[in-house]
């Protein structure tokens, strides 16, 4: 490179400088520097001059400047908000200019966010605030005296204001804290509307960590403990699709590096026996100082951040009274009230405490009130009766609140059974994620299902009106626009949404499923077929799990539940993972430790960008189950799944071939509406029922194939008849029959009704029909049907012709 007059001047000035005065030279010309680009206007073009970084001491804002510049060079993969320096000298026309710089990153084109930066990165806080053009000049003259007054030596950042749906505080490598909001962690859980959820992060993965030891050397990760002396804030907004999109969504932003002492590990909560002999699992966050066990002689209660000053200066670990306990009702394990009480071993309990109140910490971070001090920890049970308890009003909760995306619990369901980071709240999400599976598995059936049309080559007449019937005509025209079940598999996932079935109903539905799926699809089919009928079939056997453990909620019966779920994760149908059509397979290769094929141990949350989009749309998904409203217009099907299976069962062509399936009085009538609703085009295909040899009917009146077919249907005015197949020989053959069949008379009178020649059935051909019947014909059932009730209709409305039949009578006699 070759050097200027001024930097061989400058050379020269520095020879023979001790190292303090070669800092102080550059520190001074940085300062002058930047007077002159201030006073130039020059700065409006950048605050991020290498001038200004040395004028920045502030380990906060100087790590953040440093982030963004290796992120801009790809070096880091983690996206920080764009930064724009504010040295406590800076005039507003800096900041001024800096806002407007900022503007279009912004997501409403107007907010930004002001943040303070100490001079140390640290656990405490000092007041944040998000500006626009009108409160700008006063906000930033305010957070300039705070600075000044409380960190002289410190500075401030301009960021985008992001409008976050929810927060992490993460220890690389150990878990993730996340919470409702842009500062949900920080500033404490709403005790209303928060909700705040531990995430286990993969102990393996060492990229994020050795990232943020590139970006600031003092950041440190201990290998032998796998702990780090700093912590990283991201922010997060979800997508409006959050509950059905496949994707994490929007990635999040990472927006602080702090320093922190090093967490200690999220252990399994310890269970113990009450004064009552029953069995309970440690439910209450927190620390117990550094002798495992504390009582509360003096009870300071936090309740928000501006108090953290006053901590840190009056309550340390040479300064802690005895029996001194921090109450953090609204706090957790990632606040920086308890990062502070870390490092000085101060007892910090999450929740209510008093005075007298004394507490047992059996496993780490997990305590139990112990008023006589007699707890003997034991080790984690997912069974104990409050767990079950749990477990089960998840699983109930889920016939409400069942979304696609849900498959994301099984996070939880692993946590439960094994590293369980939330307590009661992880038996809950544990039983919603097996009201998913069951659900999804339904779901993902009913929706192959809509191939059976080109290949399926055995359909019945029954297979489209069930298809209907089970959701609603209405339901389906309100969605699609037709009154019948469709070729759109989205359709089945939105009205199972919709609807609260109990898993005695989906158990017999995915029994239907199974035998749907079971002939009739080929074996080189890529639709439908056997891998799908024993997919259907291991989704009716956890069904099964699951009624028995409802009918007798035990440890027995959860065992077994735990054991079919397990099998189930892994279904497989034709082209792969059974879930893919609306679920990543990540979902359940981020659940639970494992090692791939090669050796590496995979699973929990990974560190990367992709992966922590994952969590916080977990995280979402997690917080809208366990605090949000039922599913839009949920409610119990329309028709009656317990008659509709209950009836098909053992039910084929044959049955259908005597009990028209759209007009035989002894199919319920839902399957009758629903086979209208459908239309002759889907109920007879090109297969073997649908040629005259085995050809199955379906009772319309105006279906032409049924004609063609010559099969009678007669449609009177009080609803329809059912019908009997008649060859054009049909007669001859019954007289030549003789004993066993009613007479032509009564199939002559038949037919005119089928043609609906109803004014050409005279009273007396009538009367000789009638008396033609015979008992013994298998078509009498039907043939004095239709003519008993074209004798009431014709009652009702034709006096004359209900007079000659009378007197024709009265003639006979």
């Amino acid at each position: 490179m070759t050097m200027t007059k001024d930097d061989e001047t400058k050379d020269d000035d520095t020879k023979g400088m001790s190292v303090e005065e070669l800092f102080a030279d550059f520190f001074n010309t940085a300062k002058e520097t930047n007077a002159k680009q201030v006073k130039k206007s020059s700065i409006q073009f950048s605050t991020i001059s290498q001038e200004r970084r040395i004028l920045c001491t502030s380990q906060k804002a100087s790590d953040a400047i440093k982030y963004q510049m290796h992120y801009n060079s790809g070096e880091v993969r983690w996206k920080p908000p764009k930064t724009e320096l504010i040295l406590l000298t800076d005039t507003y026309e800096v900041v001024q200019s800096a806002f407007d710089r900022l503007l279009p990153k912004c997501e409403d084109g107007k907010t930004a966010f002001l943040r303070t930066c100490p001079l140390t990165a640290r656990h405490g806080v000092l007041d944040s605030l998000s500006v626009t053009q009108e409160t700008l000049e006063d906000s930033w003259k305010k957070l300039v005296k705070s600075m000044e007054e409380h960190d002289p030596k410190g500075s401030l950042i301009l960021q985008p204001f992001i409008n976050a749906t929810s927060s992490c505080v993460l220890a690389p490598q150990q878990f993730a804290a996340v919470a409702e909001g842009h500062d949900g962690i920080t500033a404490g859980i709403n005790e209303e509307t928060g909700r705040m959820l531990y995430f286990a992060l993969n102990p393996e993965q060492t990229y994020l960590s050795n990232d943020i030891h590139m970006v600031n050397p003092n950041c440190e990760f201990d290998t032998s403990t796998k702990t780090t002396n700093y912590e990283l804030e991201f922010v997060y907004q979800r997508d409006e699709d959050f509950k059905r999109k496949m994707g994490g969504g929007s990635e999040p932003f990472i927006t602080q590096i702090r320093g922190s002492p090093p967490n200690p590990p999220r252990e399994l909560p310890f269970t113990y026996i009450d004064e009552n002999g029953v069995e309970r699992v440690a439910n209450i966050d927190g620390s117990a100082g550094s002798t495992g066990r504390c009582e509360a002689k003096e009870v300071w209660t936090a309740s928000g951040l501006e108090e953290v000053a006053w901590l840190e200066a009056n309550i340390t670990r040479d300064l802690c009274p005895d029996g001194f306990v921090i109450s953090h009702p609204t706090g957790s394990l990632m606040s920086h009230i308890c990062a502070h009480a870390r490092q000085h071993s101060i007892p910090y309990i999450v929740g209510e405490v008093n005075v007298g109140d004394r507490f047992t910490e059996g496993s780490q971070t997990w305590l139990a009130l112990d008023p006589n001090w007699d707890i003997v920890p034991q080790p984690y049970n997912p069974c104990v009766p409050e767990y079950i308890e749990a477990f089960k009003a998840g699983l109930l909760r889920s016939q409400t609140h069942w979304q696609r995306q849900q498959g994301w619990f099984a996070h939880f369901f692993h946590q439960w059974v094994g590293l369980n980071y939330n307590g009661i709240e992880t038996a809950y999400l544990a039983g919603g994620f097996v009201g998913w599976m069951v659900k999804a598995i339904l779901a993902l059936s009913l929706g192959e299902m809509r191939y059976s049309q080109g290949n399926k080559k055995n359909i019945c007449v029954d297979l489209w009106p069930t298809l209907t019937a089970i959701m609603g005509e209405t339901e389906w025209e309100e969605l699609s626009g037709e009154k019948h079940a469709g070729n759109t598999r989205q359709h089945y996932y939105a009205l199972l949404e919709q609807l609260n079935l109990d898993t005695v109903e989906m158990e017999m539905a995915l029994r239907w499923c199974k035998k749907q799926f079971s002939t009739g699809w080929g074996t080189h089919t890529s639709f439908g077929g056997a891998n799908w009928g024993a997919c259907a079939s291991r989704g009716a056997d956890v069904c099964k799990s699951v009624n028995v453990f409802l009918a007798e909620p035990n440890q027995e019966t959860l065992n077994d539940l735990i054991g079919e779920v397990n099998l189930a994760k892994n279904l497989e149908h034709n082209g792969g993972f059974l879930y893919n059509k609306f679920l990543s397979r990540k979902a359940f290769d981020y659940s639970t430790m494992h090692v791939d094929s090669a050796g590496n141990q995979k699973g929990l949350f990974s560190h990367s960008p992709e992966s922590l989009s994952y969590m916080f749309r977990t995280y979402e998904l997690a917080r809208e189950f366990l605090d949000g409203d039922a599913n839009k217009g949920n409610k119990a099907p329309t028709n009656d799944w317990v008659e509709i299976f209950g009836f098909l069962n053992g039910k084929g062509a044959s049955y259908f071939r005597q009990h028209f399936i759209a007009s035989d009085l002894d199919v319920p009538e839902s399957i009758r509406n629903a086979s209208i609703a459908c239309g002759p085009k889907l109920l007879h295909y090109n297969n073997k029922y649908s040629t005259e040899e085995s050809y199955v009917p379906c009772g319309i009146s105006t279906c032409e194939l049924c004609i063609k077919n010559d099969v009678l249907v007669v449609n009177l005015k009080y609803g329809n008849v059912g019908s009997q197949l008649l060859s054009t020989t049909y007669p001859e053959v019954f007289m030549a029959g003789g004993k066993e069949v009613s007479s032509v008379d009564s199939y002559a009178v038949a037919s005119l009704l089928r043609e609906k020649k109803y004014a050409d059935v005279t009273p007396k051909m009538w009367i000789d029909g009638w008396n033609g019947l015979n008992k013994l014909d298998a078509a009498y059932g039907l043939l004095s049907d239709l003519m008993s009730k074209f004798l009431s209709n014709q009652m009702a409305d034709n006096n004359q012709w209900t007079e000659e039949v009378l007197k024709l009578l009265k003639e006979e006699k």
